[in-house]
């Protein structure tokens, strides 16, 4: 049964409007519709030759439309979130931890998108090649580093912001060190290569990882994490707190 809309009008006679549970919500609406239209009244008056429109808002009027203003802003920033969250759930971390250093060779090859992580380490080893991973790599597959396969981070990258840190962490022999492939990355390939302790056969063990923009399909239409789907409110609170979540892949070799 349809409530009377007189309950609503009184309201807004008060000189404001609130929301009544006794009213439907077809009722709300035209009378909060009704209550703007009393806020603001329109002069027009006639100039020489020229016609114009003065808009006189009262003290009232003003704060209504300055907090349809402020909800419109909250909307927006909430639709252009939810892409953003999307795009950032693309990203992946890579582990790579190679038990094996000093028992035997190994070829590991690992293809990565633009955003992505890769931590790696292998203990054991006596060194690694190129020297000084966390300035430089070896560009291309080859485990042979030479002057001219060595190459810096942002010469590999040089789409990069000039203040991108590409790496964190240690130097992957004692301490685990990270790679951070930047988001404007194109493709690219380069190894690392670790040393086993000198014995009868040179050992090492190489990783050798492909820089691969992702599929169209998957850049034009990111998938929303599957929490997003529940309901509503798990994606207002991943919009605006999980922002920087991942999907980590680890690897122990």
């Amino acid at each position: 049964m349809r409530s009377s809309p007189l309950c609503c009008a009184r309201r807004s006679e008060r000189g404001g409007f609130n929301f009544s549970r006794r009213c439907t919500l077809l009722d709300n609406f035209v009378d909060f519709v009704s209550f703007i239209r009393r806020q603001v009244t329109f002069d027009i008056r006639s100039l020489i030759g020229t016609d114009v429109a003065t808009v006189h808002i009262p003290h009232r009027g003003r704060r209504t439309m300055m907090a349809l203003r402020v909800c419109c802003l909250f909307v927006a920033v909430l639709v252009h979130s939810v892409p953003l969250l999307s795009m950032t759930a693309l990203a992946e971390e890579h582990y790579f931890l190679f038990t094996g250093c000093m028992l035997f060779s190994s070829v590991k090859r690992v293809t990565v998108k633009p955003g992505d992580t890769v931590t790696m380490r292998c203990p054991g080893a006596t060194s690694t090649t190129p020297n000084g991973v966390t300035t430089y790599t070896c560009q291309g597959p080859d485990p042979e580093c030479t002057d001219g396969t060595r190459v810096t981070y942002p010469t590999l990258f040089p789409k990069a912001p000039s203040d991108f840190q590409f790496w964190s962490g240690g130097d992957t022999l004692s301490t685990t060190g990270t790679l951070h492939i930047p988001p404007e990355a194109d493709d690219a390939t380069f190894s690392y290569r670790w040393d086993a302790p000198s014995g009868g056969m040179k050992e090492h063990t190489r990783l050798v990882i492909r820089v691969r923009q992702p599929p169209k399909e998957e850049r034009a239409a990111p998938n929303v994490p599957h929490s997003a789907h529940s309901s509503f409110m798990p994606m207002i609170s991943a919009a605006f707190g999980a922002l920087g979540a991942g999907v980590a892949i680890t690897q122990t070799i």
